[in-house]
Parts: structure tokens; sequence; C-alpha cells
């Protein structure tokens, strides 16, 4: 279902835009398109990861070794005379299920198959990580939030940045003065 999917919106941006190089995310509507096809890599990249390692019975290892030279596919065709834009799409797409595969791997525990610790020794670290976190933090009077710096909306945002209005970054370095 997610590779009818993302072949259809591939398909529709392509025809609506004239490219899909996301050197040319420069309209609001290549934004949408953009994202779209992020968050159905995402889905495919952990239901192939998923797949291959569980359901197929490869393992995580053999899942990760299987999507390590798949990713080298659209390299040497990309040499070879394969268009760059179409190299790139499936590079990234091949990325999905192998960072899966990889991070199953390294969160599942011993017992299904994976390096790291059992879940919940993993979830208690990550609490205590968060309480320190927590606890040194500086915060704003009454409102109990970390110190952080406000846009111009009144919004948080990362140090430096202010808010963008949904655009993507390759979209702001091309946006008029």
């Amino acid at each position: 279902m997610y590779v009818a999917l993302l072949t259809g919106l591939l398909l529709w941006w392509r025809r609506s835009e004239g490219t899909l190089s996301v050197h040319s995310i420069t309209t609001a509507r290549r934004e949408r398109f953009y994202w779209g096809t992020v968050l159905l890599t995402f889905g495919l990249g952990t239901a192939l990861g998923d797949t291959t390692a569980i359901d197929m019975g490869l393992g995580f290892g053999w899942s990760i070794a299987l999507f390590g030279v798949l990713i080298l596919v659209p390299l040497l065709l990309w040499r070879l005379g394969l268009d760059a834009v179409i190299a790139f799409w499936a590079s990234y797409v091949i990325t999905r299920p192998l960072g899966a595969s990889v991070a199953d791997w390294l969160g599942k525990a011993p017992s299904a198959g994976g390096l790291g610790p059992t879940r919940s020794r993993s979830d208690a670290a990550a609490r205590r990580a968060g309480h320190r976190r927590r606890a040194t933090a500086p915060s704003h009077a009454g409102s109990g939030l970390s110190s952080c710096p406000r846009g111009s909306r009144g919004t948080a945002v990362a140090v430096g940045f202010e808010p963008t209005e949904g655009l993507h970054p390759h979209t702001l370095s091309r946006r008029a003065p």
C-alpha cells in the first residue's frame, strides 16, 4: 500500500510541478509534496524494515545487510548515468528501512534479537535523563517551561531561529529578503 501511495504521490508531484528536485522546493505547494513524500517514506521504511526482519524471518542483522547493499544500487546506477534526482529519491527511500532495522536492532532486547537493553531499563534511563535536565534548566517564572527564546509570535523556537511559517529549510535559502 505504501509503495503505491508513494509512487502515486511522486508521479503527481512530477506531473504537476515538472520536477522532483529538492533544490526546487520554493513554493508552498512543492513543500506539501515534499512533506507528503517524507511521511510516506517513514511509513514505508518502518513497514519494509519490520517485514524483512520479523515477518520474513531475516532478523535485524540480515535486514541491515540487505538494505545496506540496496542503498548502494542507486549510487552505482547514478555513476552509470541514472538521473541524479531519481537516484536521490531511490536512496532516500532506502534509508528508511535501513534506519528502522538499525534502530530496532539497537533498541530491542537480546531476547527479541536486538542488542539493546530491555525496554524497561532504557525507559528508566530516559526518565532519569529527563529529570536531570529539568532539574538543572532555568524556568520561566511560574510557567514551569524551560528557558528558551521566543519568536515574533511568542512561540518557542530553537536558538538562532525564527518561525518560518512551515517552510522547509531548502525554501528558506531561496526566499527574497
